[in-house]
């Protein structure tokens, strides 16, 4: 009897999950959705574990009809986004402040697995409060070359001050995306980028490992 109740509430959740995802979006995946939930709700797994990024459901899926083969991606903070990033592109160059994860990532089985060129780049913040346009961190971004990524994402640390300069290493015609958007830690950035006058596009919903709805931004540079 415990065991038929299960049943029916996971096909329950199934079947929420599956509508809710759909009217979130315009570009659902079957096939993804059903990765996206079998890891989320019935393995338990952590978005690394998973080759997930640990976004809106929706973001996932923006994300996935968006990335080429032959995309250049920068990331900062890493996790199952970066195998999946991996998975998709070319090349792709993250930036992390965590030295213990950082180590994780690069003893993870399934990133020693891609054959996409990988960069970590790993530089400590000493001080989290210091919001100065000049530190380490910041200035790993700053270095990369101008207009030469297809895709970054922001969801490591000082978001606002790395989308102000994520700005700038962008190639035309690229994708530039914000975890946790709604936040208004980073209202100096996505005011920055709007003023840019790019196209963008909300995705809010559902999230992977939360039982409450997050939200991203993504704006594409003309």
């Amino acid at each position: 009897m415990i065991y038929k109740i299960h049943i029916v509430k996971l096909y329950k959740s199934f079947c929420y999950y599956l509508e809710k995802s759909r009217q979130e979006t315009t570009k659902f995946d079957f096939k993804l959705f059903l990765k996206i939930w079998v890891n989320d709700h019935l393995l338990k797994k952590s978005p690394l574990d998973a080759n997930l990024p640990w976004m809106p459901y929706s973001a996932i899926f923006e994300l996935n009809s968006i990335i080429k083969p032959n995309f250049n991606i920068l990331e900062t903070g890493c996790g199952g986004s970066t195998v999946f990033f991996l998975k998709n592109s070319q090349s792709v160059v993250s930036i992390e402040h965590d030295e213990k994860w950082s180590q994780k990532l690069r003893k993870h089985p399934q990133i020693a697995k891609q054959n996409a060129e990988w960069q970590l780049i790993c530089t400590p913040i000493s001080d989290l409060s210091d919001n100065k346009l000049r530190t380490n961190y910041l200035d790993s971004l700053r270095i990369q070359k101008d207009n030469s990524f297809d895709l970054i994402c922001i969801d490591g640390r000082l978001r606002s001050k790395s989308l102000i300069l994520a700005s700038q290493k962008l190639r035309d015609g690229g994708f530039l995306i914000l975890d946790n958007a709604d936040r208004d830690d980073y209202k100096e950035g996505i005011e920055f980028i709007n003023r840019l006058g790019w196209q963008s596009k909300e995705m809010g919903g559902i999230c992977y490992g939360y039982n409450w709805d997050s939200y991203a931004t993504i704006w594409e540079k003309p």
